[in-house]
């Protein structure tokens, strides 16, 4: 396992698509990290920012980079970064000294705009329209927004992925129009994160683009069974007929379409973090593979776990008939989330029924 006295980080480097270079079009900004503060897109290399560079040759210093001072400060306090989670799985042949700190960018997310219509408990303004407006009313101010072309910013030929979000892209025409008019490229992943909480000529928009490329990947959240406390104005009934839709995509035949997951854990729905995992591994009884990770909230968060507010239902405890569904990744990522609970003195309920995850390696049953 990765020494965390290693301050090394791939996310920099572009590895990890699911993370690195945010691009916000309604700003002209780019992060290379969900968790590092945007900067101004650079007028003469773009999306490669001399901020980007900067952090780059401090990582293969194995130097702490003050952008970083989110997951540091994860860290020190105990918790589970998303520097940590990562580099759990780092590759070993890494030789960090011969990394480039101008290697061109191979993967970026893209917003097109906030206009969404949910308000979820841990989102804000900057990726929700309805919370811009909500508090629009209450004295906040908003800005007008340029419009840069997408097409301006990087070469999209070179990229080996395209991670798009929001705001909800599936109600954004200059999203919509992008990936209609984007050519497919099959060695080229699109990836959509999308709240799936729209009715049927939406759901008729995200199939038409399903339908024009090899290879996608629909990214979705789901925080609890039927109403979701965490999510504002979320329609459950929509979201499971539109991923039951999806499904039945991959049933058909479209196996180049993946189905992705986010659970986020926080005070008000950590009760039904088990209860959506197995809802995901009866899709997997149908041979569907539906990945899933879980995000916890970080510690310094209103919405974060404490420990005075921990019961037996927060850790994950998996039925023994669904043991057969998990895989490797499963069990790692049920893991972590259950070490960072004991790490808050916190110790499960057992019975001969249930079978938990305790370490990274192995499974009991009690």
């Amino acid at each position: 396992m990765q020494d965390f006295q290693d301050n090394r980080c791939t996310v920099p480097f572009g590895d990890h698509p699911g993370y690195v270079n945010d691009i916000d079009l309604t700003k002209n900004t780019v992060s290379s990290c969900c968790k590092i503060a945007k900067v101004a897109i650079d007028p003469v290399t773009g999306v490669l920012t001399p901020q980007l560079v900067d952090l780059r040759k401090s990582i293969i210093k194995n130097e702490r980079n003050k952008q970083c001072r989110a997951c540091w400060e994860t860290e020190d306090a105990g918790g589970i970064s998303l520097r940590r989670r990562i580099s759990t799985h780092f590759n070993k042949s890494i030789i960090w000294e011969q990394l480039d700190p101008f290697q061109p960018i191979q993967h970026i997310g893209v917003m097109f705009s906030n206009k969404c219509q949910m308000m979820c408990s841990y989102c804000g303004p900057h990726a929700s329209s309805m919370w811009e407006n909500f508090l629009s009313n209450n004295n906040f101010t908003t800005v007008e927004y340029s419009k840069p072309k997408l097409q301006s910013l990087i070469d999209i030929t070179k990229l080996k992925s395209i991670k798009i979000t929001g705001g909800e892209p599936m109600i954004n025409d200059d999203c919509i129009e992008f990936l209609t008019t984007l050519p497919d490229n099959p060695h080229r992943e699109i990836s959509i994160n999308t709240n799936l909480s729209f009715g049927k000529a939406t759901f008729a928009k995200l199939r038409t683009i399903i339908d024009m490329h090899s290879n996608i990947l629909i990214a979705t959240s789901l925080d609890s069974i039927g109403e979701n406390i965490t999510r504002k104005f979320f329609n459950w009934d929509m979201w499971e007929q539109n991923f039951k839709n999806l499904v039945s995509c991959i049933s058909a035949g479209k196996k180049d379409l993946t189905l992705h997951i986010t659970i986020t854990v926080g005070c008000l729905n950590y009760k039904d973090i088990s209860d959506v995992i197995i809802y995901i591994l009866n899709f997997r009884k149908l041979g569907i593979n539906v990945l899933f990770d879980i995000n916890p909230l970080q510690m310094n968060s209103i919405l974060s776990i404490a420990a005075i507010e921990i019961d037996k239902t927060a850790i994950v405890i998996v039925p023994k008939e669904y043991q057969m569904y998990l895989n490797a990744r499963d069990y790692r990522i049920i893991s972590e989330y259950n070490d960072m609970l004991q790490k808050l003195k916190f110790n499960p309920e057992l019975n001969e029924k249930t079978i938990v995850f305790l370490s990274q390696h192995s499974s009991k049953s009690r």
